[in-house]
């Protein structure tokens, strides 16, 4: 070794570097580096030129690799391993952000119990106040939809009877619904009508005996045609004429309304606002002793009962026991019976009736159709011949309303619409359709005596009837003094 200045001692200082957290592993890692070299010097020796270091000087020098003290404000928490913010070194604001706040302990005074206690009652008042203003909302709209459905189903109702009631088309009357039940409805009440007519605008016509005046019924509106109200036989303007016991009524193609009027013996007409006398008191004489019901008021074997008026202008007239015809040049002849009471079958005088009730003519006035009251049974007429027979015979057939085998218990009202005859049974309290065979096709009421209306409505001695170009049936009902309509 070459002689020289001896270098100074190596101090070796040994220094911690603080990692931070490793992302992929918990754990923080530490590990010793030598980062610095310092050179110290020796004590001199008290021979600076002396020999060079022996082996027992180079033992007395050491490194020290005590670490120096950190300057850093974050210091390693020895427990878990994570480095720590030192407060000493953190802001103010700071300082006081992260101070932990012990909830206080003091218990909560009395004043203070009672307004929580009110707060929460006033919370809950709240509460139910909204629901109870929801559920009012809820009931409100409920009963609004409610009554919003009823209104519809009532205008539709109203709607399907209006277009029954009034249509006044020209088509057939339908054949009932596959099975299903009529509705009966009540239209007036307070009126006898013992008869009524329709014209081919589908106005009605009413003989009320009741009051001795003729009705008319246009849409819903029913007044006074002629009439009254007085029991009297007096012609002229419509407004001061009188009847007495009007009983059938019947009206032309021209709009002329022709009349019973029983009590008087004589057939009436209306035409251009005057009410005049057509024919009376034709046949005198009375009742011939040998019929089969003596009892039978002896006026109604020659009083006008009913009429009927074919597509010409001929004018049928039915007494108790006969029928009489007034042509359209004002003469007259007997169609059929001869003022004696009985049950017979035949040509012209041959033929016998007893109580004709009401009458029908055909479209095109071939037949006669003639409710026997007391014969309990249908006749037809054959207007060219004069020949009389019994429809019952030919297939007509007993009603729920208690007819026996062989006939109606009492046929008082008759109407035809095409090849459809409508009668009613005034002791079955029922309305009977058949075809012109006689076969039965439909029965409107249940045959008990009442005023019911609906699916299974009821009607009270019903004594005549006339169906509207739509098949809309209406029913003088007598026994309840109603005017009754029947939708099928």
């Amino acid at each position: 070794m070459a002689d020289g200045p001896a270098d100074p001692p190596i101090a070796i200082t040994k220094v911690h570097r603080l990692t931070p957290l490793d992302t992929q592993s918990s754990s923080v890692k530490r590990r010793s580096v030598i980062t610095s070299f310092r050179r110290e010097s020796a004590p001199p020796s008290e021979n600076a030129t002396s020999a060079p270091t022996s082996k027992k000087d180079l033992a007395s020098t050491r490194i020290d690799l005590v670490p120096k003290p950190m300057t850093s404000t974050f210091h390693m928490n020895s427990t878990t391993s994570k480095i720590l913010p030192t407060l000493d070194h953190v802001d103010r604001h700071l300082r006081t952000s992260i101070k932990y706040k012990v909830p206080s302990t003091r218990a909560t005074s009395h004043k203070e119990k009672r307004a929580s206690i009110l707060h929460r009652a006033q919370s809950m008042r709240m509460l139910q106040e909204k629901a109870s203003f929801v559920n009012r909302r809820r009931q409100i709209f409920k009963r609004t939809r409610q009554c919003l459905l009823l209104l519809l189903a009532t205008c539709i109702v109203a709607g399907i009877v209006l277009i029954f009631v009034f249509g006044n088309t020209n088509s057939p009357s339908p054949v009932c619904c596959a099975g299903g039940q009529p509705f009966i409805v009540t239209l007036l009440s307070g009126i006898k009508a013992v008869a009524m007519a329709i014209d081919p605008d589908g106005i009605i016509y009413i003989a009320s005996a009741a009051t001795n005046q003729i009705y008319v019924l246009n849409d819903t509106t029913l007044h006074v045609l002629a009439g009254t109200g007085d029991y009297g036989e007096v012609n002229g303007p419509i407004a001061t004429a009188q009847f007495r016991y009007p009983c059938g009524i019947a009206v032309d193609r021209f709009g002329s309304v022709y009349v019973a009027d029983r009590d008087s013996l004589d057939v009436r007409k209306i035409a251009n606002g005057l009410v005049t006398t057509l024919l009376s008191e034709s046949l005198s004489g009375g009742v011939v002793a040998g019929g089969f019901d003596d009892n039978m008021d002896a006026a109604l074997a020659n009083a006008p009962i009913s009429v009927a008026v074919d597509l010409h202008g001929v004018v049928y007239v039915g007494y108790g026991t006969f029928i009489q015809v007034i042509q359209t040049d004002g003469s007259t002849f007997v169609l059929a019976g001869n003022m004696l009471r009985g049950y017979a079958d035949g040509n012209g005088a041959g033929a016998r009736f007893n109580g004709i009730r009401s009458m029908a003519v055909d479209a095109l006035a071939k037949y006669l159709y003639v409710c026997d009251y007391y014969n309990h049974a249908i006749r037809r007429i054959e207007i060219a011949t004069t020949n009389v027979a019994t429809l019952l015979a030919t297939g007509f057939y007993p009603t729920s309303g208690g007819g026996n085998v062989t006939s109606f218990m009492a046929p008082s009202g008759i109407f035809l619409v095409n090849t459809t005859l409508y009668v009613v049974d005034t002791y079955s309290n029922t309305v009977e359709t058949f075809d012109l065979n006689g076969t039965q096709r439909n029965v409107f009421g249940n045959g008990l005596y009442g005023n019911a209306d609906g699916l299974n409505g009821s009607f009270g001695n019903p004594v005549s009837l006339v169906v509207n170009g739509s098949g809309a049936v209406y029913v003088g009902d007598v026994g309840n003094l109603l005017l009754r309509l029947v939708i099928y």
